[in-house]
Formats: C-alpha cells, structure tokens, sequence
C-alpha cells in the first residue's frame, strides 16, 4: 500500500511541463552485490532514430493492450512500453527508467543511441546516468553504485550519456529494474513528431485508467531551451526557432537594402519619413508574424506559456 500510495504521487512537473513520475520506495532493505554479469551480447543500431514526444505513467503495470492502441492513432511513430520509478540512486532520489536496450535506444539523441557498448553494459546488469549526474554525484564509469528499491542492490556504472526524457538520469534493463521493485511496464514513450499533440493527448486520456497520466515531453525541452541548458532536440521547435531566426534576417536585410537604395534616390526629408515608415512597419509585421506562428506551434504541441515570480 505504501508502494502504491507513493506512486500516486509520481506526476510531478518539471520545468513547463513535463509530468514525470515520482515513486516512494521504503522500508528495510538488505544490501547485495549484483553478480558479475555475463560477457555484454553484440547490439545491432537502431534502424532509425525516434523522439520522444509523450509520455504516460502509472502506479501500476499498464495493459499491454493500451500500447497497442496507441500505436495505431494517426501521427504515431512508435510506443514503447517501459519501467518508471523514482529510486535512490547513491543516496540521492533520482527518476529511472527499466527498458529494453536494444529497442529504447532509439529514442535516446544520437551520441546515446550509436554507444553500443553503453547499451550493452545496461542489458547486463549496469546502470547508465547522465553527465549531470555523473559530474554532481561524482560516479566514474565503472564504479559500483548502490541503488535502493524494495531491495538494495550494487550496480556497476554502465555509461555515461543523455536519455532524451528530460529530468530522467538513470536507466536499468527491465530485468534489474523488476529486482529493484519497479513495477513493470507502467510507462510508456511515444513518439508522434507529426502529429497535433495535444489532441493526440486527448485520445490517449480515453485509453488510460483513471491512476494515469500522460505528458507532452516537448514542455520539458522547451524549459530547457529557456534556461540555456541544453539544446531542444525537438523537431517542431527547432524548426520554429530557426525559422524565426531567418525570418528576422531577412526583414532586416530586405530593410537595409531599401534604404541604401532611398539613401540614394531620395531627398533628406523623403528620406526620413521612409526610414520611419520601414523600420515600424518591418517590426510590427516580423512580431506579428512570430507571435503567430510561436502560438500554433504552442498549440500543436500542446505547450502552455506560464510566468512565475522570480
């Protein structure tokens, strides 16, 4: 019950938005030394390299038939069902992931997903984190590290790279993550790149009990873009951003091309009252213009612009 209770806690919000799960793991645990794993088996790549665009969590194990049926709503790439908790990880709380290497690689960004040897130390006991975490918690690669579930267990560092999900900084085999207590397969990634997300959130809200919760995952890499952390690897927003950027150029280039050419056909006074005119007009239309497409984009995504104190 306290398992349970402490799981319907989970969704918590990180940065914009991004709903995350939280798992209250507690009572007495007993410490043991993972075994020496096997010889780590050969990985083929990714055929192709997906994004992580929702998530969804529960308390408990999902039916196997919800990703199914996500799976088949229009703009879907791929759902790929997984192990979510919030564990000790070397003392500190830190959200996990229990996956399948060889199929959550490819939702990983691209440095991550081509590290087979990563990839393969996880599907043999280890646990891969994030540089962040390896940098603050001081965990080398290599270096054993105690991580608390309903059991406790030493877990060789299997690699260091970035997940794709943000605040997630540890990820397990299923296999480990099922010793540790993590209930299986009560999450799910989903990666619809194309797809108008926030109906698409809407239609997996009608599959999902009650316990559950799904998130756009783009909301934590948008705050993360604002905070200057880390690149968006978010197609949508990449394009939105690096078309803003063009799109500004050339209302300052097309600007300055037509008064060089005033400059030289015009009186001082036409001049001047030319200059005025372009300089208001190219401003009022490139923010109109931006605030336009910035606001679609939010609703496509289904983002939500939140001003807090500072």
């Amino acid at each position: 019950m306290q398992l349970r209770d402490g799981a319907r806690r989970m969704l918590v919000t990180l940065g914009s938005g991004l709903a995350l799960l939280g798992f209250a793991v507690a009572g007495n645990v007993s410490s043991a030394l993972a075994a020496t794993p096997p010889p780590a088996p050969t990985m083929a790549p990714p055929h192709r390299l997906l994004e992580a665009d929702l998530f969804v969590v529960a308390p408990t194990t999902l039916r196997s038939s919800i990703a199914t049926a996500v799976r088949r709503l229009h703009g879907v790439v791929a759902a790929e069902p997984l192990d979510a908790a919030r564990l000790q990880v070397g003392g500190k709380l830190t959200a996990m992931l229990g996956v399948d290497p060889s199929e959550f690689r490819a939702f990983a960004p691209k440095p991550t997903a081509d590290s087979a040897r990563l990839w393969e130390n996880v599907a043999t006991g280890g646990v891969a984190v994030s540089y962040t975490m390896s940098k603050l918690d001081k965990l080398p690669l290599g270096k054993a590290v105690k991580v608390s579930g309903r059991r406790a267990e030493e877990l060789p560092v299997a690699g260091l790279g970035t997940v794709g999900i943000g605040g997630v900084d540890a990820v397990v085999s299923d296999a480990v993550a099922r010793s540790l207590g993590i209930p299986a397969n009560n999450a799910i990634v989903i990666s619809a790149p194309h797809a108008d997300l926030s109906t698409l959130i809407k239609q997996i809200k009608k599959l999902l009990p009650r316990s559950a919760a799904v998130a756009p995952l783009v909301a934590q890499l948008a705050a993360e873009v604002v905070a200057l952390r880390h690149p968006s690897h978010h197609q949508g927003l990449h394009r939105f951003f690096q078309g803003a950027t063009w799109l500004w150029a050339g209302i300052f280039a097309a600007s300055t091309i037509g008064l060089a050419v005033l400059m030289a056909t015009e009186t001082v006074k036409v001049f001047l009252l030319l200059t005025t005119a372009v300089t208001i007009g190219g401003t009022v239309a490139g923010t109109f213009l931006s605030a336009l497409w910035f606001f679609r984009v939010l609703r496509r995504f289904g983002l939500r612009v939140r001003f807090a104190a500072s």
